[in-house]
């Protein structure tokens, strides 16, 4: 697929961004310049009732730059909801943290993480996980064996039931609700990765038995050095059911030049319905879909990809 700046095509961010291995063994499916996404407006709706969460916001809000998350300072000084800790069999500077024994260093790069994805700071919670990777890999692999933790202010649990974070590869994180050990309610996955720049991938949504299943967005953001012909950002947003978009959807992406460009289509179990609001171009034997924003711009889908899964969650919690 790609798109066409008048009548010159240019190949477009696709609408679902290729799968990318991590190289330490991330999860990944292929991750905002200095702003962190802001998804179009909406709220996300609760589709289930008794999960009693705020569904006030549609999109996280605007990154909120590099610097330090309030609370906590690059000494690693405690804030009052912090734990206190107690010395651990190990080192005599070790801490507990619930069912865990971690080094002062782990639990500081924890606590940012979780404090940066509370003010739903992307930007700043990717930073983090770029800067602390051999310590959060020997955190994941070493003090976890691999298994998946709940952290809450009161330390991390065997048991994924609640509100908190949990880490499902040493780059890949949830934050939100969980119920029966997956999310469930209102939930931000993100993962950092770095092949040719540092970006992020994102989903926040709804979530049900650990799939998207509600309203909710996904895409990623390029947020230094972004790749020659690559978007700074993409957002696929709509109601998505087992991790699959369906129904009427938006799709927008942001150029390196700061064009914003939105389209609108019907997709069905995350393939693409070619409906009366696409053109056949038989030459190239494409279909096109012009921009809401410049008649300049368009979306173009190749005969080899009608009837592709093309539009997905990208952080899959079962993965």
């Amino acid at each position: 697929m790609k798109i066409r700046n008048d009548r010159i095509l240019w190949i477009a961010a696709a609408a679902f961004y290729a799968v990318v291995l991590p190289v330490s063994g991330w999860m990944g499916m292929a991750v905002e310049n200095s702003k962190a996404i802001q998804a179009e407006s909406g709220m996300l709706q609760e589709t289930e009732a008794g999960d009693g969460i705020d569904m006030a916001k549609a999109t996280p809000a605007a990154a909120k730059g590099s610097g330090e998350v309030s609370g906590i300072g690059e000494n690693g000084e405690e804030n009052p909801m912090e734990e206190t800790g107690a010395e651990g069999a190990g080192d005599s500077s070790d801490v507990i943290s619930g069912e865990l024994t971690l080094t002062p260093e782990q639990l500081d790069a924890v606590k940012r993480i979780d404090s940066a994805l509370s003010s739903q700071d992307m930007e700043q919670a990717a930073r983090i996980l770029d800067k602390e990777q051999d310590i959060l890999a020997t955190l994941f692999y070493e003090n976890m064996a691999g298994s998946r933790y709940l952290y809450t202010p009161s330390g991390f649990t065997s048991q994924i039931e609640g509100e908190g974070m949990v880490f499902t590869m040493p780059g890949t994180v949830f934050y939100g609700f969980f119920k029966d050990g997956k999310p469930r309610g209102e939930c931000l996955a993100l993962q950092f990765i770095n092949v040719d720049s540092p970006r992020y991938n994102y989903s926040y949504g709804i979530w049900r038995n650990g799939k998207m299943t509600g309203y909710g967005s996904t895409g990623y953001c390029y947020y230094e050095n972004v790749p020659l012909g690559e978007n700074v950002k993409t957002v696929k947003q709509g109601n998505f059911k087992d991790d699959l978009l369906e129904g009427e959807i938006s799709y927008e992406t942001k150029d390196i030049d700061g064009t914003i460009s939105h389209w609108y289509m019907a997709v069905s179990e995350g393939v693409t319905v070619i409906d009366t609001r696409w053109t056949r171009l038989e030459e190239s034997k494409e279909y096109q879909l012009m921009s809401a924003d410049a008649q300049s711009h368009a979306y173009l889908i190749g005969d080899d990809q009608i009837g592709q899964v093309m539009w997905m969650n990208l952080l899959g919690w079962d993965i």
